[in-house]
Parts: C-alpha cells; sequence; structure tokens
C-alpha cells in the first residue's frame, strides 16, 4: 500500500496549478470476528467469515479511497471494506490487488471446470 501512495503521489504531482493532491497509506480499517486468514476456505464460507463490517478507525468524511489489497478471490473483503467506508462518508474510487486468484468453486457432480475469471471490477 505504501508503494502504490508513492506512486500515485508521484502522478499526481503534475495536478493543475491550484490543486494539492494528498496521498497517504493509511491503515484505517480492522477486522471485527472471523478468522484472520482466509486460505482454504470456500466462498459461502469466506463470506460469513467477512459478514461482520470492519472497524473504521478514523474519520474519512470526504477522502477519496483507492482500496488496495495483496489477493483478491472472491471480493468479499474488498466489498466489506467499502462498504464500511462509503457508510462512513468517504468516495471509494475503486480498489487495486496485485493477484486475482480464481473463486473456489464447490464440488458438485454436475459441474465443469471454472470459466477464467476476466478483469476484476469494484463496484
Amino acid at each position: 500500500a505504501d508503494a502504490v501512495a508513492e506512486g500515485a503521489a508521484r502522478a499526481l504531482s503534475g495536478a493543475p496549478a491550484g490543486r494539492v493532491a494528498l496521498v497517504a497509506s493509511v491503515d484505517v480499517l480492522r477486522r471485527r470476528g472471523g478468522r484472520a486468514h482466509q486460505a482454504g476456505l470456500s466462498a459461502r464460507a469466506r463470506r460469513l467469515n467477512r459478514a461482520a463490517a470492519p472497524l473504521v478507525l478514523s474519520p474519512v468524511s470526504g477522502w477519496a479511497v483507492l482500496l488496495v489489497d495483496d489477493v483478491v478471490t472472491t471480493g468479499t473483503t474488498l466489498g466489506a471494506c467499502a462498504r464500511a467506508l462509503r457508510d462512513a462518508g468517504a468516495l471509494v474510487l475503486g480498489a487495486l490487488a496485485v493477484a486475482a486468484a480464481p473463486a473456489p468453486v464447490s464440488p458438485s457432480a454436475d459441474a465443469g471446470p471454472a470459466a477464467p475469471t476476466g478483469a476484476l471490477t469494484m463496484v
């Protein structure tokens, strides 16, 4: 996240005169409940593991936020974080992930191979 903030600050340093871009890497969310790591959990278990909304630690009203995550599988964590920040008054611009893993597939007799995933879009 720090490297992303540094890169964004460099990119925005050419902002039009009179406009100042403040870019910071700030950890303002804490998870509540659930397991710390979701490795090995099914999609349903991941959703349940992140059922409790994250706690917003600082006032973020009016902030424009880019969420940064290491790995996205189902998008449940990013979705919960985006909702918590929006509820606290932030404008969530989107999300950036270092890697996107295919979502876990529930085994079933009629299930074929998982379809390849395309670009991740944060809604």
